[in-house]
């Protein structure tokens, strides 16, 4: 889950999305209730009832909680688009909750729950309550600016913004998460997993420093450091100054200039800021946990054999039938995840790219079966099974469609078992594999389960093939482990508790059932005896274990095993000499109790079904919501300041942006307007204005400043995977030029320029498959390709006759420890006539206003007809500080160089491209990536280079980048 609170991925990007926002096939309904408009697709109706009539009651105990109550209604918006687990929330332009209902993984820091969808919705509410406040000056601002959002000058949205909106993430996450626990009997406050995570880090000593919870350190944690010590440290301040004390400090942050964060704790009895109450938490967190650490100490702790990597995610281990191999998830976050094949001393056999997955062995070894997340029809984040042949390493899909994961085959090759998601519920499937070659596959599916808003996870076959094992979470908080028999359909509930039950799998000989759970506040390995009913602990482990599995002769049993560092892969030895009979019911430890009246959720079921539905309207939020003051740039020396507004309805299925300037050059009204439609694929734009146009000193005669008036049409067709995106683009633009600087006899200083009309027929495509991961300083493989062809002449209406074409690519080369090569092309060429406006100009640093730079040179030095430039640029890393300045709104996180050499040309019609006329230079940058205001993310840059020409020139220069 998380807040989007700068939201230029959403609001900026999303007009730019050139895909619908939703499944086109999904038709919105929306249910109004006092506080919360909820939008939902019809498949989905009854868990919408729901989930109105829950946030009805969330917000009854939580506004008081966080001292607010929205002056709008919030929009709730319930979209079954996604077999992954996600929340968002914002609060500009309006109140919104995006929720997808699929439940989580029990390996997931979400994992731990009593009603999922009201866990979702007090966590991402709490968001809209802690993030929408405003007071004093800010109030103020709200009433003159409205609820603004960052499309122009982000300083100036800085300064208009709700002040909580760019509070730290941590404050944010913390906030939302010890909130989730408040008003619940479970939540991750109060969860075994943040439990285990913060007592391995006391166990190793490593506890984060405040500095590292808002930066996205690319190591574990990671973005998970927010949730985890930010709500310690709320539930901290709510422990020492009472339970009010969180919402007093939001409702007090809420009229200070953002950034000046320490002034509400300071207010508190005892005068400490955020730093000091922090180092506060942590010592008490230490003194809590040693105990607990030395009360599991007290019995020998059980031996592993390591056999994964260090600072890895390592998951689903499972063992070869010969005992041979072990396969597992590995996500190092030095490389794209993907699952390896090992021996059992840690040996890598093989590895191949898959995201998130579950895994089987064929029983003949030769392969393995897994699940991967696709995206589907560029908008659906579903499921398939895929299957990896070992000996031709090479996967292919077996399903499509069917949101199918976590497979286990049978012992016979003939049914795979898995788990199918739809509309929020999951359920245990059957799929016969020999039949999906030559029938339906959704014809060769047979539901074995009927749970509604249930997680259903983990189905193992019993050794003979007649049983399939699996457990399942209700909205009660109850976890149960179970049996279904094949041949008669029958399920067998072996137990059940509000203790988790994660990854349960048969014994070599089906007489017992290894599980993980965490019902002693640990999550250690439990063996269920079949004949006896009762539980045998395995294990007695510091930190925690899951996803056991175990070999065919029953001498291997190997584990994910916690670390402070993350997950890795362990191997236990003679698994049958471990354990002693214990309770399971034995009470979890280190929870603070519930607040029973704070929990306790109000009954759903009568007032739910009356609710009453009516279509989705865009019309109400499309309203404007907020303006501001703009400004562009008219003419070398002139500024034409003006006013933007933007809008965009709940769902993203339209968007427009206006814009209107005085000129104080020309005292010319200037305007600039879009307009999107997102509902369906391909979608559509359409964009009117009149503005000025600057061509710094025009071809060598001077500054020009013409008035364009224009309206662009544009229809694009994205075609997204996972790991790139492609997209093809066609339109028609209507332009006329006008000069607006003083011209005598149509002429700049003698140089003839070009007014009328220039319409055109455009067509281009953008693809992209560049992979970046977060250890990383630059995209380090795959390419980007951008095309466009104009067509000026008669059939478009333009009083010119020509064709512009243009190309850029740009292909990575990856080598070791994240040092790269990056080679980039660029090209022109401008046939039939051509006016002064259209000139390709070479030289200066690139940007979107100097396409072709070329560093060394003057900025625009040389123009033509036809252009090539090249790039050849070696990146490498230098520093790593990933450190921040206590609560300062300063995160430095890592320093790196490049080394290029570039090269171009621009030269004239009538005249051919000859390398002794190249032009070319050498340089390098230092860049410091770094993030501001704990939220933007920018890379300033040092660079120098030095051209090899007579026209070169010493260039000893500053950028910043945004996404390298």
């Amino acid at each position: 889950m998380r807040l989007i609170l700068i939201t230029l991925t959403f609001f900026l990007l999303a007009p730019l999305a050139e895909a619908a926002t939703f499944d086109p096939s999904f038709k919105f309904q929306t249910i109004e209730t006092p506080h919360f408009s909820v939008h939902f697709h019809n498949e989905v109706e009854d868990l919408a009832k729901r989930a109105a009539v829950m946030a009805e009651d969330v917000h009854a105990r939580l506004s008081p909680l966080l001292r607010w109550k929205p002056e709008e209604k919030t929009n709730l918006v319930i979209a079954d688009n996604s077999d992954m687990t996600n929340g968002m929330a914002t609060s500009i332009p309006w109140n919104a909750i995006y929720l997808q209902p699929a439940p989580p993984s029990i390996i997931s820091s979400i994992g731990e729950y009593d009603d999922w969808l009201r866990m979702l919705i007090i966590h991402e509410y709490a968001h809209i309550l802690t993030s929408d406040p405003v007071r004093g000056y800010s109030r103020v601002i709200r009433k003159i600016f409205g609820k603004t959002y960052p499309v122009g000058d982000l300083l100036l949205f800085a300064v208009t913004a709700p002040p909580n909106m760019l509070m730290p993430r941590w404050w944010h996450e913390g906030m939302a998460t010890w909130s989730e626990t408040e008003l619940t009997s479970s939540g991750r406050g109060r969860s075994s997993f943040y439990e285990m995570i913060l007592r391995s880090a006391v166990a190793e000593n490593r506890l984060p420093t405040i500095d590292l919870l808002n930066g996205e350190v690319p190591f574990w944690p990671g973005g998970n450091l927010p949730y985890i010590y930010g709500s310690r440290l709320i539930q901290y301040i709510a422990e020492s100054f009472g339970k009010n004390a969180p919402g007093d400090l939001s409702y007090k942050q809420s009229g200070r200039f953002p950034f000046f964060i320490n002034g509400p704790p300071e207010e508190l009895p005892g005068g400490r800021d955020y730093s000091d109450l922090y180092k506060g938490m942590l010592g008490k967190l230490r003194s809590d946990q040693e105990k607990q650490i030395a009360e599991l100490e007290k019995s020998p702790l059980t031996p592993l054999q390591i056999i994964g990597k260090d600072d890895a995610w390592e998951g689903s281990p499972r063992i070869s039938p010969d005992g041979k191999l072990v396969a597992f998830n590995r996500d190092d976050r030095h490389n794209r995840p993907e699952i390896v094949i090992t021996d059992l001393e840690g040996k890598r056999e093989a590895s191949f790219g898959a995201r998130d997955s579950t895994l089987s062995w064929s029983r003949s070894g030769d392969s393995i079966f897994y699940s991967r997340i696709n995206l589907i029809n560029n908008v659906n984040f579903y499921s398939d099974i895929y299957r990896y042949d070992i000996d031709k390493k090479r996967s292919s899909r077996i399903t499509h469609g069917l949101r199918m994961s976590q497979p286990d085959i049978s012992p016979d090759n003939t049914l795979l078992a898995g788990i199918v998601s739809d509309h929020g519920s999951q359920n245990i499937a059957l799929l016969e594999i020999g039949s999906l070659k030559n029938a339906d596959e959704k014809s060769s599916l047979k539901i074995l389960t009927d749970f509604r808003e249930s997680r259903v996870a983990s189905p193992r076959w019993s050794p003979d093939g007649t049983r399939l094992l699996f457990t399942s979470k209700d909205n009660n908080g109850i976890s149960t482990l179970h049996i279904i028999e094949i041949p008669t359909g029958k399920i067998q509930n072996l137990f059940s508790g509000k203790s988790s039950i994660e990854g349960p799998t048969w014994s070599s000989d089906a007489r017992r059932i290894i599980y993980s759970t965490d019902s002693t506040g640990v999550y250690n390995l439990f063996a269920w005896s079949l004949q006896e009913n009762r539980a045998t602990q395995l294990t007695n482990i510091i930190s925690g274990l899951f996803s056991p599995d175990i070999s065919a002769d029953g001498k291997t049993l190997v584990v994910s095993k916690y670390t402070s560092s993350g997950f890795r892969v362990a191997l236990i030895r003679n698994p049958d000499s471990l354990g002693s009979i214990i309770d399971t019911s034995t009470p979890p430890s280190g929870r603070y109790p519930v607040d029973q009246e704070l929990g306790k959720p109000a009954s759903l079921t009568s007032s739910s079904q009356s609710l009453a539905t009516h279509p989705y309207s865009p019309l109400s939020t499309l309203t404007p919501r907020f303006w501001l003051p703009a400004m562009i740039a008219e003419g070398s020396d002139g500024v034409a300041p003006g006013l933007l507004t933007a809008a965009q309805d709940v769902l993203g299925y339209h968007f427009f942006m206006a814009g209107t300037y005085l000129g104080t050059n020309y005292d010319k009204l200037y305007i600039d307007t879009m307009y999107r439609y997102d509902r369906l694929t391909p979608s559509f734009s359409l964009n009117a204005y009149m503005l000025p146009s600057m061509y710094k000193n025009l071809l060598g005669y001077g500054d020009y400043t013409e008035l364009e008036k224009g309206v662009i049409a544009r229809i694009t067709m994205p075609f997204k995977s996972f790991s790139s995106k492609l997209s093809l683009f066609a339109g028609y633009h209507l332009k006329e030029q006008q000069a607006l600087t003083p011209l005598v006899n149509d002429k700049l200083n003698g140089l003839k320029v070009f007014q009328g009309r220039a319409d055109s027929f455009l067509t281009g495509l953008e693809y992209n498959s560049s992979a970046k991961y977060p250890w990383s300083i630059t995209a380090e493989k795959g390419r980007n390709i951008t095309g466009e062809l104009n067509y000026f002449g008669k059939a478009s209406g333009s009083e010119l006759e020509s064709r512009t074409y243009t190309v850029k690519w740009e292909e990575y080369f990856r080598l070791p420890a994240h040092h790269t090569i990056m080679l980039n092309l660029k090209g022109g060429m401008a046939e039939g006539e051509r006016v002064p406006q259209q000139a390709f100009q070479l030289g200066g640093i690139t940007t979107p206003l100097n396409p072709f730079g070329l560093r060394g040179y003057e900025s625009r030095f040389a123009t033509g007809d036809y252009i090539a430039t090249g790039t050849l640029e070696y990146r490498f890393p230098a520093w790593y500080f990933l450190r921040g300045f206590g609560t300062k709104p300063i995160f430095l996180d890592r320093v790196h160089g490049a080394l290029f050499i570039e090269a171009g040309e621009v030269w004239e019609k009538g005249k051919s491209f000859r390398d002794d006329r190249i032009k070319g230079s050498a340089g390098t940058e230092i860049r410091f990536d770094m993030t501001l205001g704990y939220w933007l993310k920018i890379t300033p840059t040092v660079g120098y280079a030095r051209g090899f020409d007579r026209d070169a020139i010493d260039h000893l220069y500053f950028s910043i980048y945004t996404n390298l």
